[in-house]
């Protein structure tokens, strides 16, 4: 028995022993995908006014199952159209429900609250600090203590340097520029655990995030008691997962310690403490007296 509908949306006859002889044949494939399709397309349309758009999005939702349907399909009284059609009333319910949990998904991610902004530790703004460092007529930094430690301070910041930031500590260290890319990429790759670790964190936390966003929303659009109980311990749960992510992410630190840098460099640790600790001597000095012109 066909359904009123899948013969006003479009005017088939004999589809359900097309479709049977498709599955004993294998013959007059072309022929049921195309007006399958037509009342796939058709349905949401007639029935419920949608656009020709989300026709076509639907479309291609639900195309996939076409295939298995022909396959599947037995006759036991009920037409393939009536069984077309109960199965794009289901999946129409599926279609919505998964356009509003991406529209959900893409309003949350535009929140500010969920981006975390990287703060570049790198050599930014320091052309005016760098014209106080006292050079050698090759161009270098005329003390070796002072060398040593601002090499050092690039090499901490190996993450984050740039290619320009590479061509000016080779020229300011006197090291050779392809000597420092190997050092840079040494260390950057002693890293990889560490940022391996730091992303499989913040998709952590992103989907914690994710997760509590949703919650909180159907939280707040409940009136079952029993469904809000349940909702309220998810919530909590989302939130200590957020929160463990949070405070690993903090304490993972994206440099290579002092030690590591003596070993990579083979010098001994404490040279590394003391230059290091000669140019942030510098640094303050410098930006104390920056601070006290401007006051």
């Amino acid at each position: 028995m066909k359904t009123g509908l899948a013969l006003k949306v479009c005017n088939l006859n004999g589809l359900s022993d097309r479709v049977l002889q498709y599955q004993k044949t294998g013959e007059g494939y072309p022929g049921i995908l195309k007006d399958a399709s037509l009342i796939v397309y058709r349905y949401p349309r007639t029935k419920y006014g949608w656009s020709v758009d989300e026709c076509s999005q639907f479309y291609l939702f639900f195309f996939r199952r076409l295939n298995r349907m022909f396959k599947r399909y037995h006759d036991m009284g009920k037409g393939f159209e009536s069984y077309l059609c109960s199965a794009i009333k289901w999946q129409m319910n599926n279609f919505i429900r998964k356009n509003l949990e991406i529209r959900r998904r893409w309003r949350y991610g535009y929140e500010k609250e969920f981006w975390t902004f990287e703060e570049n530790e790198a050599l930014e703004n320091e052309s005016d600090f760098m014209q106080f460092f006292e050079l050698d007529r090759y161009g270098r930094i005329k003390k070796s203590i002072m060398r040593r430690g601002y090499l050092l301070y690039v090499l901490k910041n190996c993450l984050y340097i740039t290619d320009k930031d590479i061509e000016t500590a080779s020229r300011l260290t006197g090291l050779g520029k392809k000597k420092l890319e190997i050092l840079t990429e040494r260390i950057r790759n002693s890293l990889q655990n560490k940022l391996d670790k730091l992303s499989i964190l913040r998709m952590r936390r992103n989907r914690a995030y994710y997760r509590l966003k949703f919650l909180t929303e159907d939280l707040r659009n409940s009136r079952d008691s029993f469904i809000m109980q349940k909702l309220k311990d998810r919530v909590e749960k989302a939130k200590k997962t957020m929160m463990n992510a949070h405070m690993a992410i903090s304490r993972i630190k994206l440099s290579p310690s002092n030690r590591e840098l003596a070993e990579i460099l083979g010098i001994p640790k404490g040279t590394v403490d003391t230059s290091l600790g000669a140019l942030k001597k510098f640094a303050d000095d410098y930006f104390n007296l920056v601070n006290k012109r401007r006051a």
